[in-house]
């Protein structure tokens, strides 16, 4: 609850300082500034809607920045801002300044918000007056604002301060915390975490880590083993499987360069196809629709993350795909979050995955397709850089997949199978060298076998 008595007086101490009316782009630069410096004035109350201009851009970039670290300075939002085509300056944008007059006062941050959102932008000539929160604010034609006392007493809080409280629910912050992270799939973070159940207050955050560090102990939380500050939930839910109904039967799915002659593949299983650039991934996923378009009718559903249809088109009619070919399966434009959107029990072909930072993460989203499968499976591209022994993430990739393969120079390899064909041969390590024609089709030079060492020869 805020002190409204403090507020008056903390208001009436910096009067005199304060401009007898700010423009608009004043009044966001003070807000800018607030959200740098003082840590009490959260970002997650702001929308970029409540910017213009330049400071749009700024507030991007601080919003960002905010939710990766916890302890932001000035000169990180110059930095990310040169990356972005964004250039900030101390000169340019006073944030140091503006901070002098308001930045320890986090409460006047707050009605500062309701009266940027309820300026009137038809362009009236008159003056407007607003009391939010036991501050009166006067609202010139020029959309400058100027705080005044008022009577305290005979005013409410406004729904943004009534927002800013700290954590007070019926329920503990332990409980809340405990039923968050128990919904939750994947490694999370204390911005995620705060954010999400409102924990803005120093106290509410020191209690926080005092939850989390007593669930670690339990065994229910567990610590990333390289990334401090996250976590994610260790599930004690099991699934009994029924050993009795199955049907011992594998997926019917072609795979080029004869790999299904040495592979099983089962329902909900993951396969990864690691390649280079240019090694070929896209025709190798492009030839599993041809191979499988009569056994999959209607149930296979490809992830273009780069081609538009047009240029998608024009490499199947190399092939060639009839009409009545491209009308047999699915082509859908999407780049994230696949395990929202794959289909269960079909062939999801995804082109490609892609990691850019936090490469450790590929595991956390090739597990989520996995959690998301039935009858189905996934056929996921990622990629891999020149000489590398795995695709991007490496090891952390390579976990869940039943099937682990790699593509560089005219050279396949099986790097992981899990489930051998027969028994008694073991296609892992097994390699098939190739030339890609026309885009599209798989001459095989050698098929595949085992290259003898020091020989260069497949057997």
């Amino acid at each position: 609850m805020i002190n409204t008595l403090n507020l008056a007086e903390d208001i009436e101490a910096t009067q005199d300082e304060l401009p007898a009316a700010w423009t608009r782009e004043e009044q966001e630069l003070a807000i800018l500034g607030c959200l740098l410096y003082d840590d009490r004035c959260d970002v997650n109350l702001l929308t970029e809607d409540d910017f213009t201009g330049k400071s749009r851009s700024i507030f991007k970039i601080i919003r960002n920045l905010k939710h990766q670290k916890d302890d932001l300075h000035l000169d990180d939002v110059i930095q990310s801002g040169e990356e972005m085509g964004v250039f900030v300056t101390n000169e340019d944008y006073q944030l140091t300044t503006l901070m002098i007059t308001l930045g320890d006062q986090p409460q006047f941050f707050h009605q500062y918000i309701s009266a940027i959102r309820s300026v009137d932008t038809g362009g009236s000539n008159t003056n407007t007056d607003t009391c939010q929160g036991g501050i009166h604010i006067k609202i010139s034609p020029t959309g400058g604002i100027s705080p005044e006392p008022v009577n305290l007493a005979s005013q409410r809080y406004s729904p943004v301060t009534s927002a800013l409280q700290s954590v007070t629910a019926c329920d503990s912050l332990s409980d809340r915390i405990q039923r968050w992270i128990e919904d939750t799939t994947a490694w999370f973070t204390y911005s995620q975490l705060d954010s999400e159940l409102g924990i803005r207050s120093e106290n509410d955050k020191n209690n926080r880590r005092l939850i989390l560090k007593r669930l670690c102990d339990k065994g229910t939380v567990q610590r990333h083993p390289e990334r401090e500050g996250k976590y994610r939930y260790v599930t004690a839910s099991v699934e009994r499987l029924d050993l009795r109904s199955i049907s011992h039967r594998s997926v019917d799915v072609q795979l080029p360069l004869g790999i299904n002659k040495y592979v099983r593949l089962y329902p909900g299983n993951v396969v990864v196809v690691a390649g280079t650039p240019n090694a070929g991934k896209t025709a190798f996923l492009l030839n599993i629709i041809k191979l499988n378009l009569n056994r999959w009718t209607n149930k296979m559903r490809y992830f273009c993350s780069e081609m538009g249809a047009e240029e998608l088109r024009n490499r199947l009619d190399l092939f060639p795909f009839s009409d009545d070919d491209v009308d047999k399966f699915e082509a859908v434009r999407h780049v994230s979050n696949f395990a929202d959107v794959i289909e269960p029990d079909w062939i999801n072909i995804i082109d490609y995955l892609e990691m850019t930072t936090d490469l450790w993460e590929v595991g956390d989203h090739l597990t989520a397709m996995q959690k998301k499968l039935a009858s189905g499976i996934a056929i996921v591209a990622i990629q891999k850089k020149r000489g590398a022994d795995l695709g991007r993430g490496a090891e952390f990739g390579e976990e869940k997949p039943r099937l682990y393969i790699t593509m560089e120079n005219g050279t396949l390899t099986i790097k992981k199978a899990k489930t051998w064909k027969d028994k008694n041969v073991n296609p892992n390590e097994m390699v098939a060298e190739f030339k890609l024609v026309n885009g599209c089709d798989f001459v095989e030079l050698t098929p595949l076998g085992h290259q003898l060492f020091g020989q260069g020869k497949l057997v």
